[in-house]
């Protein structure tokens, strides 16, 4: 028998971080009403999150590691043993490669859409 599995809502997970009060939350859920805007957007104008507490809940929410890519240099030698397809395809990048020349030797980081590697 398979069991159905909740995926926390993203105000939940915000709460739980510690950055967003029940208060907040229902205020931007009002608001959402209102508006139609999605539920983050209204909570970053409304200055009670930033856009990188957004961007670590959605990872958490979706089971991705959230990381500052400016942060992170990439390694143009391993972007180029991955096709441009695969990297969009699959939300990731290559960060770290054994000695052997095979894609299964890479080491590969999942991002969101909206930070898939600018390299295209």
């Amino acid at each position: 028998m398979s069991e159905f599995i909740r995926k926390k809502k993203i105000g939940e997970i915000l709460i739980d971080m510690g950055v967003l009060s029940e208060e907040q939350l229902f205020w931007g859920l009002e608001k959402q009403i209102e508006t139609k805007e999605l539920i983050g957007q209204i909570l970053i104008q409304a200055e009670y999150i930033n856009e990188v507490q957004l961007a670590m809940a959605l990872g958490r929410q979706f089971n991705v590691d959230y990381m500052e890519l400016e942060e992170y240099m990439l390694n143009e030698e391993l972007m180029e043993r991955v096709p441009e397809t695969l990297v969009k395809m699959y939300y990731s990048f290559p960060t770290d490669s054994t000695e052997t020349s095979s894609p299964s030797s890479l080491t590969t980081r999942r991002t969101f859409p909206c930070s898939t590697a600018s390299r295209w």
